[in-house]
């Protein structure tokens, strides 16, 4: 048996355009999978090196990367191994066995990888059952992971403009369709990917297929009688929702998410947040130091500029007595300061409580004092932490 780094190769497991995937056990005879690739771009090592940072739940795990040099060099990667194939697989036998519960709790899985993906702010952008792993304890109980980021993208500014991206069948519209709005796409083309996944538990063909690709895009952009068919395929009201919801043709109509997971299963969606939070303390604290660098207060900057206005509208409705105030305290504010409270905010609030967050941005535009802005926010936060524990007791 060959040995690489001193990782013991047993079999291959798999093989690709850009590779093979091999059985590897280190020293204490722990399993692990090796991806050995002739090349790796640089944004793959940066993606890499992101990535081992992170304890993932649902999410291959990424151990280690190195050069190796045999008689050619190559660049290693050590990831989870996974015993039991893929979820393309795994529905090509038992996708009919499966109740609805089953069912619910595989993709409720998904959609938490995905969740911990976007915490790092990558978009996935091949979401499809053959890069979902799995780990089975026994025929029914199986754990889910989703792996190949290699077309993943760190989304740097507000939204990507590469389009043509991902597998056909799961590609959303604005990845296909320089039309609209030039190609740019955000997080919710994985929305879209997963809606389109839900249909495969219910199903033995793709919710869009066709023999050729053009079949295939044009069946997306079209969309006819879309809804009809999840309707008549998928026979579980709440997942019927979802994919609904998911596959709506304009991006911002579809969910985040978190609302997904909220909706499959809100305890269970709390209680691995946690497990999450707790395994990964030291890099949410390195992320929250770093999010405040000028640099990256840059990347938030159209956004608030975008959403000002409304956000002042917002809050004039909302609150009378604050729209009379005096706003000359807005002097004791330069424009850093600003800027750097209001990510704060919205960096600490995100996708969590927007009515706190509009409540705390009227605060910064009306001229509050810093202390009094951040005692507010805490003191906010910290009640909503207690209920959400007295919740769990």
């Amino acid at each position: 048996m060959n040995v690489i780094n001193n990782y013991t190769i047993h079999k291959e497991i798999g093989k690709g355009a850009t590779g093979k995937v091999y059985h590897v056990t280190d020293e204490k005879n722990i399993q692990y999978a090796l991806k050995v690739q002739h090349h790796l771009t640089e944004s793959e090592k940066k993606m890499n090196e992101q990535i081992k940072e992170i304890k993932f739940q649902n999410v291959i795990n990424t151990y280690d990367q190195f050069q190796y040099q045999g008689i050619i060099q190559c660049f290693c990667v050590i990831m989870d191994f996974c015993n039991q194939g893929d979820l393309y697989e795994y529905l090509n036998k038992y996708r009919f066995n499966l109740n609805i519960q089953q069912k619910q709790n595989m993709l409720f899985q998904i959609a938490f990888g995905i969740w911990e993906i976007h915490q790092l702010n990558i978009i996935h952008r091949d979401i499809k059952p053959q890069n979902i792993l799995l780990q089975c304890f026994d025929q029914m109980n199986v754990q889910l992971k989703i792996c190949d980021l290699g077309l993943s993208k760190l989304q740097e500014n507000q939204n990507l403009n590469t389009v043509n991206v991902g597998t056909p069948y799961y590609m959303a519209p604005e990845l296909i369709d320089f039309s609209q709005k030039k190609g740019i796409y955000d997080k919710s083309v994985d929305i879209w990917a997963f809606g389109a996944l839900i249909y495969d538990f219910f199903s033995n063909y793709q919710l869009f297929y066709g023999l050729q690709i053009y079949q295939i895009f044009d069946q997306i952009k079209q969309a006819k009688n879309l809804n009809q068919k999840l309707r008549e395929t998928i026979n579980d009201p709440l997942l019927l929702n979802i994919a609904i919801s998911c596959l709506s043709y304009e991006p911002s109509k579809r969910p985040d998410i978190e609302q997904i997971l909220l909706e499959l299963n809100q305890p269970m969606f709390q209680y691995q947040q946690k497990i999450f939070n707790g395994q990964n303390q030291r890099w949410l604290q390195n992320k929250n130091q770093d999010l405040f660098q000028p640099q990256v207060q840059d990347q938030f900057k159209e956004q608030y500029k975008n959403q000002q206005k409304i956000e002042y509208q917002k809050a004039n409705q909302v609150n009378s007595q604050i729209q009379n105030q005096d706003l000359s305290q807005n002097q004791l504010f330069n424009q850093k300061s600003k800027n750097h409270i209001k990510n704060q905010v919205r960096l600490r609030c995100f996708l969590s409580d927007q009515a706190l967050i509009e409540q705390l941005c009227i605060m910064i535009e009306e001229g509050n004092q810093k202390d009094e802005i951040l005692k507010h926010m805490n003191e906010s936060l910290r009640k909503k932490l207690q209920a959400k524990l007295h919740q769990s007791n």
